[in-house]
């Protein structure tokens, strides 16, 4: 019943464009932008919304500890949490 997914890649892969194939130490577009879904249900219901801007996979952790009220993690994690987009705002600094 209640359920969070997310769905994500670390990087995207080249299929012949720009010459290259595979994993490659260029840098385009097709490598860049990668997906990142997430879908909750239940208690981790969110209201479905598209976001354009640029996001990092570091931005996962803190965003989790604030939008789910968790201790918060040793070691200085970096990233910037998501946690007002996941509550449908805007936050207000990335």
């Amino acid at each position: 019943r209640d359920a969070l997914v997310v769905a994500l890649s670390d990087h995207g892969e080249a299929f012949g464009q720009h010459g290259a194939q595979g994993h490659n130490t260029q840098v385009h577009v097709e490598m860049l932008h990668v997906p990142l879904v997430v879908v909750g249900r239940g208690a981790f219901a969110l209201a479905p919304r598209v976001v354009d801007a640029p996001v990092s996979l570091l931005d996962l952790a803190p965003t989790f500890v604030e939008r789910f009220g968790l201790a918060p993690l040793d070691g200085g994690a970096t990233g910037h949490s998501l946690a007002a987009w996941l509550a449908n705002e805007t936050p207000q600094e990335i």
